[in-house]
């Protein structure tokens, strides 16, 4: 085994390359974000071996992509990348393996094995932590490449352009009050009545100059002459077209559950369902985080949810004393 350790600003995480092609353990988590490293903290806490399969180049999770303070974790308060890389720290200490770039392809639930495109893992537990992924444009953007999730990931490309925001919540009024008079243009499409909070939505009508679009949709980006148009459909903007640099996506999140979607049971909504022991009704699948939390997603349910189960799989599968 050929062990290397992988830069995570400056926190160290050690990730292994395996020569074998086949790999056993006590626990597979597949997620490395809050949840899932919690979850392998516990596994070490209380004698498991465990291996953390993330599919992005750095674990952390949704924490990388949150540009504000975090002030409702008890007893801290940091930034999200900050948040991560403090979780990382914690599981470099406890010796936590995570396999980043991992995407996992296929769960074999009668044989307990993870197929991933270098490897296949084997283990007596699974504990599933891929929470939620964005809510991805559901219209045409032809060649249209300019669209992002984040203002605070790519601030500056925002700059004098022509921007267009998808969605109705707090995320996009949030985000079309830290742009104004920084973009060149704003423009808020919302397929129904917006459902920000008041503050944002009182704040954002005083601006203007930012245009709202209510019961719309974006049907289509197209290429015109000397730039690309936004074609609207909706009551107030029948076949409507604006002018686009930027498409900015803030409709939501959505959980990350279609690999297990026919392993065991999702709810109408796509979380899955589990019991108090975070168990699902899986053999030996066991789900914590965002993906099981549809009403009160945080980041101490995904801690809590990480307690609980490594708990459940101890004592329920190793017959091992957590006192």
């Amino acid at each position: 085994m050929i062990t290397e350790k992988l830069n995570y600003s400056k926190i160290y995480i050690k990730t292994y390359i395996y020569h074998m092609q086949k790999i056993s353990t006590d626990v597979i988590i597949i997620g490395g974000g809050m949840a899932g490293l919690s979850s392998a903290i516990w596994c070490k806490r209380l004698g498991l071996k465990c291996i953390v399969l993330e599919e992005n180049s750095v674990p952390g999770g949704q924490l990388n992509g949150i540009g504000f303070e975090i002030t409702d974790y008890p007893g801290r308060k940091a930034y999200g990348k900050q948040f991560a890389q403090e979780i990382c720290t914690q599981a470099e200490e406890s010796d936590v393996i995570v396999k980043t770039g991992e995407k996992v392809l296929a769960i074999d639930k009668e044989n307990h094995i993870v197929r991933t495109d270098s490897f296949e893992y084997s283990s007596r537990a699974l504990i599933y932590a891929a929470g939620l992924q964005r809510r991805a444009p559901n219209f045409d953007t032809k060649n249209f490449n300019e669209i992002y999730y984040s203002v605070s990931q790519n601030r500056e490309r925002f700059q004098n352009r022509r921007v267009v925001i998808v969605g109705g919540g707090d995320g996009a009024y949030e985000a079309a009050l830290n742009l104004h008079g920084f973009a060149a243009s704003i423009t808020i499409v919302s397929r129904s009545v917006p459902r920000a909070h008041q503050r944002f939505l009182r704040e954002v009508k005083k601006k203007k100059d930012i245009v709202i679009f209510e019961n719309t949709e974006i049907a289509q980006i197209v290429a015109g002459p000397s730039c690309f148009h936004a074609v609207l459909s909706g009551p107030e903007a029948e076949n409507f077209e604006t002018a686009i640099d930027i498409l900015l996506v803030k409709t939501g999140f959505e959980p990350n559950s279609g690999i297990v979607q026919n392993l065991c049971s999702l709810d109408a909504a796509g979380y899955i369902l589990t019991d108090s022991h975070q168990k699902t009704d899986a053999e030996r699948i066991w789900a914590v985080g965002d993906v099981c939390n549809a009403l009160y997603p945080s980041l101490s349910a995904c801690a809590g949810h990480a307690g609980v189960a490594v708990k459940n799989i101890a004592s329920t599968i190793f017959n091992k004393n957590h006192d």
